[in-house]
């Protein structure tokens, strides 16, 4: 749904009758239109990118699926020489699947994913330039090369690329789900109606950009932290027996994602940098106030806090706060801790009077340090105790 534009909404189909750009999907669910993937507007469709290995199995069992996808964005918009392969080294599988998709020629240099080394039997790199052959329609389009700001310096190297150029990610910012022993439901165990009744209370259906957070990964020995995109994984309140009177469980954790809403043109600055919902602290207002010489940042919430744990209903972490590797539905992802968080605020508040195009705000993108360090006596850092 995401990839072609559409966002589950928690309308009826009789609320949307006479409105247009919406759907009605065949199990009844009405989705309303949004931004496509850029890829999608293009023509290509899901095996165009992911190979048979990620789709079928590539032999190893995988707690997560992701965990078995090993295309990424620069195996075909890279920014240095790309490593290929011709058609008589491929693996078998590859082989027979070219064969098959009539994409087998011996004098063509094919692209390979380089977490895999398996080739990408759709494309072809001549001449400096890399193409795709579209499974769909046959039509052979060129791989552009991302801009110079995306590769310059290494103040972003730990940036995934969909971090900036996702435009959008499905998000339920929470659900109760409560007992009543008075209903009646079918049970899918026993195969048969049965009484009590589970109801779920889903809380507000948003389209927004995603919140960010750290995924640590280890590569060749080394950890390595990647900022990526995460959305609303559990945010669940459950009510076992309501009448009772028994403490709910509640779980508030997030899950990363790829939206596959990717877009040309990248998120800005400030939409990182100034936004409480990419940093985890949910909707609301961020300012920066400044009182004399000294300066502080204040974040108001949009949502009310939860009772369960004090943070705004929407949050993944609290403001100026740490939550660990138990706020997240993977052991190696987690909110940013309260340095990164400085952080990032750090460059927002440069962003409170620079705009991003700036010739400074350009130069941070290469060494924000040396930026910092050359800063009028005009600049007011942010305060944090």
């Amino acid at each position: 749904l995401s990839y072609d534009g559409w966002n589950e909404t928690l309308y009826k189909p009789e609320d949307i009758k006479g409105k247009s750009g919406f759907r009605i999907l065949n199990d009844g669910r009405v989705v309303s239109e949004l931004t496509a993937d850029i890829h999608s507007e293009k023509g290509m469709i899901c095996i165009d990118c992911h190979t048979s290995y990620e789709i079928m199995g590539d032999g190893t069992h995988h707690l997560h699926k992701e965990e078995q996808v090993k295309i990424q964005c620069t195996d075909c918009h890279f920014t240095s020489e790309p490593i290929t392969i011709e058609y008589n080294s491929f693996d078998f599988e590859s082989s027979k699947i070219a064969e098959l998709d009539k994409f087998m020629d011996i004098n063509r240099n094919y692209l390979i994913i380089s977490m895999s080394k398996y080739p990408i039997v759709n494309s072809f790199y001549t001449d400096r330039k890399a193409f795709l052959i579209k499974k769909a329609s046959g039509q052979i389009s060129e791989m552009k090369l991302p801009l110079k700001v995306c590769s310059a310096g290494t103040v972003h190297k730990n940036l995934s690329c969909n971090t900036c150029h996702s435009s959008w990610s499905p998000q339920c910012i929470g659900c109760h789900t409560e007992y009543d022993k008075n209903g009646a439901m079918f049970d899918l165990l026993s195969n048969k109606e049965s009484n009590g009744e589970w109801i779920e209370h889903p809380k507000d259906f948003l389209a927004q950009p995603a919140t960010l957070g750290v995924r640590e990964i280890v590569e060749n020995g080394k950890k390595k932290n990647s900022i990526e995109e995460f959305i609303p994984g559990m945010v669940l309140t459950i009510d076992k027996n309501v009448e009772s009177g028994s403490k709910p469980i509640f779980r508030r954790l997030y899950a990363p994602g790829f939206s596959h809403t990717i877009r040309r043109e990248s998120r800005s600055c400030i939409s990182c940098h100034i936004s409480p919902l990419a940093i985890g602290y949910g909707r609301g207002r961020l300012e920066f106030k400044i009182a004399g010489k000294s300066g502080r940042w204040i974040f108001t919430p949009e949502y009310p806090k939860s009772k369960f744990d004090g943070l705004p209903e929407d949050a993944w972490t609290g403001f100026m706060k740490e939550r660990g590797y138990n706020s997240t539905t993977r052991d190696n992802t987690r909110p940013f801790t309260i340095k990164e968080q400085q952080r990032i605020l750090l460059v927002g508040t440069c962003l409170t009077c620079h705009k991003q195009e700036s010739e400074i705000m350009m130069n941070s993108l290469i060494d924000f340090n040396s930026v910092l360090f050359k800063r009028s006596a005009m600049c007011i850092a942010p305060k944090w105790n």
